[in-house]
């Protein structure tokens, strides 16, 4: 082969490597997966599963939504907005066991897990919402808690983040 047809064929060889890097990396930013990809068929409206947490306690369900937050100091927790406006759910796992990153925020997510409720005492829920005000950076006042508190979070198996 001589020189220039050479030099032709890396140079299309190039290209189309690059092309084909390009195209990986879209795919590659176009969805995460955290544990297990959800496969329930059926997703349920975050709305359903905050208005009657009763019927899905301990039960493992699947609901998608808007990441409007994510733990900063260690990605052990996201809260998904639902299909309300103002409504949200908190995901929450071990630290460590799966570690959702802050450019997560405003991305879509699918979440498969077991929902669970924790049930506080009015110093314990002091004490935590001390705690989610310290980690999110906002003022917190003490006075503000004058109960116990119950708070529903799922326990995910795994997450999908678009």
């Amino acid at each position: 082969m001589t020189r220039p047809a050479l030099l032709g064929t890396f140079r299309t060889a190039t290209i189309a490597t690059a092309i084909a890097v390009t195209l990986l990396s879209v795919d590659a930013r176009a969805a995460q997966v955290f544990g297990t990809a959800p496969d329930l068929a059926v997703s349920t409206p975050v709305s359903e599963v905050l208005a009657k947490p009763a019927d899905f306690v301990g039960k493992v369900v699947r609901v998608q939504g808007t990441i409007v937050d994510v733990c900063a100091a260690r990605g052990c927790w996201m809260e998904l907005g639902g299909d309300k406006p103002f409504q949200t759910i908190r995901v929450k796992v071990l630290d460590g066991v799966m570690v959702f990153p802050l450019s997560a925020r405003g991305k879509k997510a699918q979440v498969q897990g077991k929902l669970e409720s924790i049930s506080m005492n009015a110093e314990e829920a002091r004490r935590f919402q001390e705690h989610q005000a310290l980690e999110k950076g906002v003022a917190f006042d003490p006075k503000s808690v004058t109960g116990p508190l119950t708070i529903y979070q799922i326990k995910p198996t795994g997450a999908l983040v678009e």
